[in-house]
Formats: structure tokens, sequence, C-alpha cells
């Protein structure tokens, strides 16, 4: 199964539905994405899509960024996501979505797949 982790500037960014559930069978995201996605048409997106929703202990926040300096809480959720999604073991592949060039150059030395997508336009970042 192909799992995709949800970034809130991908979901800020994306114009066309199908690309996004053309990605992956299972959608996550983490609870400190989420508090960054007010606009109501995003909103309405994570609604539709109905990403399982990663709780991530902010102590793993904090340590990730000292690690990993410019990288805001949201994005080392993510980081710590892409771990936790890892130890589940379900995945045969993870991508994550997100237009964040730093948090896309981490994800990359970590070895993850990464997709950006900018007005619509998909671009894939092994």
């Amino acid at each position: 199964m192909r799992c995709v982790i949800l970034d809130s500037s991908a979901v800020f960014h994306v114009r066309d539905l199908s690309i996004l559930l053309s990605l992956g069978e299972k959608l996550y995201v983490t609870e400190h994405v989420l508090r960054e996605i007010r606009d109501p048409r995003a909103r309405a997106l994570i609604e539709l899509l109905r990403p399982e929703v990663m709780h991530v202990d902010q102590r793993e926040i904090e340590r990730l960024m000292r690690e990993a300096p410019g990288l805001s809480e949201a994005d080392c959720s993510i980081l710590v996501c892409v771990d936790r999604v890892r130890e589940l073991g379900k995945c045969d592949e993870i991508i994550v979505l997100t237009d964040d060039a730093l948090l896309r150059r981490y994800l990359r030395k970590r070895g993850v797949k990464v997709v950006s997508i900018y007005f619509g336009r998909k671009r894939t970042n092994s």
C-alpha cells in the first residue's frame, strides 16, 4: 500500500483533487499541520479527503527542531509522522506531499519520496 503524508503547503496549492487521490491509498496528516490550515477551501479539502490524524509528542518535535534548524513544528511533526508510519509497517511506499523546499531537503536525506504540487502541477523528487 502507498501512503501519503500531507503538508499544509500542498493542501493550499492543489487545484486538482485527482492528483491527491492518485498518489496513495492511505492519507495521513498531523495535528500540527491541521492547525496551520485555516483557509475554508483547504479545510473543506481536508474534510473531503478524511486523512488519518497522527498525534505527535511535543518532545519529539522539540528534539527534531534542535537537529533540523529552520523547520517549523508542523514540519518536524511530518518527520515524526514518517517514522511512525514506517514503524506501523503497513506501507510499501511513503510519499510526503509538500511544497516546502527545506522540508523536502530533510525528507530526501531520510530517503523519503517527496511530491511537490504547485497550482495543480505535480513534480516528483525522490
